[in-house]
């Protein structure tokens, strides 16, 4: 009786295993949910991504990992983290430009239209938000032409000073928003030039990106746009995105390293069979940026000292 109890009592002892093994079961398993979790999370919170309109907060929830690919150097896990990280650099970003109630700065921009590229304009601008108030004076090309939009006096009138030969004795126009003048002076209508308005296409591209699970998505925090140390985002789409003749393939977003405001936007068109980099759309890039100055409705008066405009006003309605 005593040598079968042994034995019994044998055959229990190997069939229990390690304290060690079972806590590595157990981790493996936890892993495995939190991984599961977190992918439900993302696919769940994705199909609620919208266009938001550029007042409303971006989003909190995780978006829709965009997919990895072969020619991609990063793994989905590493995809993953990435995309966290420019989730934070996103909402940092968001909060910091819906901070701002006034600037005053420089533009350049870019803009292709059709096979034409146009070349690198460089604007002087000022700009309130609410209520929307902006002045446009351009470096180069065209020195000489000005812009005046005030939203509070007449959100359908522009004052207009077009670049001439004559200098100074060229005529100041008061033009309607939709006047041909007016899309000669500038393609994009004024409150495209606001920050509000940078801060929505900023969000629209990476939401457009975050439902787009073909797209991919690459993070270079040491990127640099005019010697400022950036975090350089880059968003591709499997197909090109957008409305109307500017459709986009590829979107490049440049925050800077220090506060995360974006600096720069870069669409990129179609990508080509033969594999050559797509065409540049257009790029914006913000340079000497001054915010929150207190800037208020004096200091777009067409008469301000800053301005060109002359005393007699023509109008063109």
């Amino acid at each position: 009786m005593a040598g079968q109890a042994a034995q019994e009592e044998g055959v229990r002892e190997r069939g229990k295993w390690p304290l060690g093994f079972w806590l590595a079961i157990l981790g493996i398993a936890l892993e495995l949910f939190g991984l599961y979790g977190l992918r439900m999370r993302t696919v769940a919170s994705a199909s609620a991504v919208a266009d938001s309109p550029a007042g409303e907060d971006f989003r909190t929830q995780e978006p829709m990992v965009p997919s990895s690919t072969p020619e991609s150097p990063f793994s989905k896990r590493a995809v993953e983290k990435d995309w966290v990280d420019v989730q934070k650099i996103m909402n940092r970003a968001n909060r910091l430009m819906k901070s701002i109630k006034d600037s005053k700065g420089v533009i350049r921009k870019q803009e292709r239209w059709g096979d034409f590229l146009e070349p690198v304009a460089e604007i002087r601008f000022r700009q309130t938000i609410e209520p929307f108030r902006m002045h446009l004076k351009w470096i180069e090309p065209h020195p000489g032409r000005e812009v005046l939009f005030n939203e509070d006096q007449d959100p359908q009138q522009l004052t207009v000073l077009e670049s001439t030969p004559l200098g100074g004795l060229a005529p100041t126009f008061l033009i309607s928003v939709d006047h041909k003048i007016a899309k000669q002076v500038s393609r994009h209508p004024l409150p495209e030039f606001s920050l509000d308005w940078l801060r929505g296409e900023m969000r629209r591209y990476v939401n457009r990106a975050a439902r787009d699970t073909d797209a991919t998505l690459l993070l270079n925090k040491k990127a640099a746009v005019g010697g400022v140390p950036c975090v350089h985002v880059q968003l591709t789409h499997g197909t090109p995105k957008g409305v109307g003749p500017k459709k986009y393939q590829r979107v490049d977003l440049f925050f800077r390293k220090d506060d995360s405001f974006p600096i720069r936007w870069e669409k990129y068109g179609e990508f080509q069979d033969d594999g050559q980099e797509p065409s540049l759309v257009e790029f914006i890039e913000l340079l000497d940026l001054e915010a929150n100055a207190g800037m208020d409705g004096k200091d777009f008066a067409v008469d301000h000292p800053d301005f060109g405009f002359g005393k007699l006003i023509i109008p063109l309605n």
